[in-house]
């Protein structure tokens, strides 16, 4: 029976349509539901009670009704609309001028409907008129004739005026179910396009930064390139070899920073997932010891290393990678000639802590928060002109977070500084 009735109120209801459209078709077909159930009710009344012709006219208001909801599931809209109308006014009419039980009040109601189905001016007006005048003369003949058929009693005239309320009352209740449903739909809507206009302006945001960024951290390497490229005729081959490693430095922190960059963007525009597994600390650090080989010679530091053999941590391997590798480029960079840099792990309760210290020039802890956070982020050169790696120690705390761990910075200005990485153990 659900299902039965669910079909006929969605009758000619289509997804392409207009949702007014939508609602017009399923307000009619709900209207027809409720005129048979009563037409039903009134036909067992009628029937019970001797009043045959009147139970046989509601027997065909049932008919036309049913026929108004098919005429809609098969895309007839208008000529359903006109039907509906017609009907009412036809079996309103009738049984006000047969029987006298007010039941041309209806016919009232019934203006309501025209407004409701019609959008043509035209329509509105000649049907609202037309049902007008019927209204106006089924009632002058009441007033002045018998009826056609014989009178109903008191009682039942009494009904009439409750099935004009039920009806009245159903429309009301049914327009104020739809407000609710379509104010629903609003703030839906404006909540949606709230948050898209704030991805926009996120993204915005961040195609800014990423090209603020990348413009100030490729200038200096590419400007190094082109001063190698003009004096490579000018100087001597000692001259251009050392002058090559300085270039060879400043791309490879240009490269990082390039990488860095990227990796946040993307992350910040499309998100990423972690997918941890077991990671050998020593076998993540010795590629990057071989990396920075030739940085640690030239500036003459010491890296010295004490992780355990078996050191292990529960991490994405690319994302533990690139946070070792920012971390001990930081270090290098901010180490003066003949410093120590050191790598340190230290397993804990549930966590393995990684401690990178450097004899460096450190930090003023005014500034520390500022490394972490994206307006206020800022980046400055190494102890011999090195370039920073932008957004270095903003995409190691991501990252850091992302693979449920932490990062921790302590510094004091003149004495290095003590990044610690904790991460979960394998």
């Amino acid at each position: 029976m659900k299902r039965f009735i669910k079909a006929a109120l969605n009758a000619g209801r289509r997804p392409s349509q207009p949702i007014v459209e939508q609602k017009l078709i399923r307000s009619l077909n709900l209207g027809c539901l409720v005129a048979v159930l009563l037409a039903f009710l009134l036909i067992i009344l009628n029937g019970l009670t001797g009043y045959y012709i009147l139970a046989v006219t509601y027997f065909v208001s049932i008919i036309f009704s049913s026929a108004v909801i098919v005429l809609q599931g098969y895309g007839h809209y208008r000529t359903a609309r006109y039907l509906a109308v017609f009907e009412s006014m036809a079996v309103f009419s009738f049984v006000a001028l047969a029987y006298h039980n007010s039941v041309e009040l209806l016919l009232l109601f019934n203006i309501l409907t025209i407004v409701l189905l019609f959008d043509n001016p035209w329509e509105r007006y000649s049907l609202g008129i037309l049902n007008v005048a019927l209204f106006t003369c089924t009632r002058l003949y009441v007033d002045t004739h018998p009826p056609l058929i014989s009178a109903l009693p008191f009682l039942r005239e009494i009904m009439s005026y409750v099935v004009a309320c039920t009806f009245l009352g159903l429309i009301i209740a049914n327009y104020k179910k739809d407000q609710r449903h379509n104010r629903q739909l609003l703030e839906n809507m404006n909540r949606r396009l709230k948050e898209k206009a704030e991805t926009l302006k996120n993204l915005n945001e961040t195609k800014e930064k990423v090209l603020s960024i990348l413009s100030r951290d490729l200038r200096q390497p590419l400007a190094s390139m082109k001063s190698l490229v003009a004096l490579s005729d000018d100087v001597t081959p000692a001259e251009f070899t050392s002058f090559t490693k300085k270039v060879e430095n400043h791309l490879d922190n240009g490269l990082l920073s390039l990488e860095n960059t990227m990796h946040w963007a993307h992350s910040q525009m499309k998100g990423q997932e972690a997918i941890p597994e077991a990671c050998k600390v020593n076998s993540t650090l010795l590629p990057l010891k071989v990396r920075f080989e030739e940085t640690l010679k030239a500036k003459a530091i010491t890296l010295l290393m004490a992780v355990p053999e078996n050191a292990r941590v529960h991490v994405d391997p690319e994302h533990f990678s690139i946070m070792l590798r920012n971390l001990l480029s930081n270090a290098i960079k901010y180490t003066p000639r003949g410093g120590i840099v050191s790598i340190a792990a230290r397993q804990k309760l549930d966590h393995m802590e990684l401690a990178i210290t450097d004899t460096g020039i450190g930090i003023d802890p005014a500034l520390m928060e500022r490394l972490f956070d994206l307006e206020l982020h800022f980046t400055c050169f190494g102890t011999e002109n090195e370039h920073g790696v932008g957004l270095g120690l903003l995409v190691v705390k991501e990252l850091a977070e992302l693979n449920n761990g932490a990062v921790k910075l302590s510094s004091e200005p003149g004495k290095g500084t003590v990044v610690q990485l904790s991460l979960p153990l394998c």
